[in-house]
């Protein structure tokens, strides 16, 4: 520290912050070694290696890492102590964070440790290791979105932010343009396996895109509307009676009675053919007994 501080007093063209830098760059292997409290957007520099701790009470925090070029090894563990907003860890430049633009921060106490190769970051700890493009079922709010995750509402987002997810799914599931694609929408809907032509789904054919330049037929992110098997209702065998005149004579327990001597009767059946309608019953779809999930995408 002394052998700094006479440079700064002899050298004015001396950084001291630069030379802190690069100690932190190089000395700095423990990511708990150095505490900050963040709690406004900001852009990171080596100073803040560490854990870092995010306070989002006061509204959305974005914290921008520095270029990973130049910083191989710089390390850092953002731990998420107040939840009442997201917590956006950006990238500098083109840099990708695990092939990703951001990483964001939603669930309290979850932290995550990221490191500098030189070329990008890289998630240490924090983040699950499900392949990306995996859809699985949460069972919280998405205001508890787990990091690494995105929500399958059907959204457009740019391949360039998602690039990782865009190569796993491609435009499966609908695209806009060259530059966007659409994550499944999964609201409301129950997931099924791509029938792959053994017979399972005999509607395979048919099946439509999610959205616009989406996948059809019998492969990922096609899609089918609500349907009833085709089906009969069987009535047992029964006649009506109709258009029945008396002259003369009434009518007992469905027979006709002629003349005045009720001991003459006759069976009387009209075969007319006749069309009845049954009356409608049920609710608004064919449903199985279910519970509410959040389907997310792991990007």
């Amino acid at each position: 520290m002394t052998d700094l501080i006479r440079q700064v007093a002899f050298h004015k063209d001396f950084k001291l912050q630069a030379e802190f830098e690069n100690i932190y760059r190089w000395y700095n292997k423990n990511p708990l070694s150095n505490v900050i409290s963040v709690t406004a957007t900001g852009t990171l520099t080596v100073l803040h290696a560490g854990l870092c701790e995010g306070d989002t009470s006061s509204g959305a925090i974005t914290s921008t890492l520095p270029a990973a070029a130049g910083n191989t090894g710089l390390t850092y563990t953002y731990k998420l102590i107040d939840n009442t907003n997201s917590w956006t860890i950006a990238r500098a430049g083109t840099d990708l964070i695990d092939g990703a633009t951001s990483l964001v921060l939603r669930q309290l106490y979850r932290s995550v440790t990221l490191r500098s190769d030189g070329s990008g970051w890289v998630v240490v700890s924090g983040v699950d290791s499900t392949p990306t493009g995996i859809i699985n079922a949460f069972g919280g709010a998405l205001a508890q979105l787990p990091t690494g995750y995105l929500a399958c509402d059907g959204s457009s987002v740019l391949r360039a932010d998602y690039p990782a997810l865009f190569a796993a799914i491609g435009t499966a599931w609908g695209t806009a343009d060259g530059t966007h694609f659409n994550l499944p929408d999964g609201r409301g809907k129950f997931l099924r396996g791509v029938d792959h032509a053994v017979g399972n789904d005999p509607d395979r054919a048919t099946r439509t895109a999610q959205a616009a330049g989406g996948a059809t037929g019998d492969a990922v992110g096609s899609i089918q509307a609500d349907a009833f098997k085709s089906h009969t209702h069987v009535q047992n065998s029964h006649v009506h009676m109709t258009n029945l005149r008396l002259q003369g004579g009434a009518v007992t327990a469905g027979r006709l009675v002629t003349g005045t001597d009720a001991s003459a009767v006759v069976d009387y059946a009209d075969t007319d053919a006749t069309t009845a309608t049954n009356q409608n019953t049920g609710g608004n779809e064919t449903r199985p007994i279910n519970a509410y999930v959040e389907w997310i995408i792991r990007y």
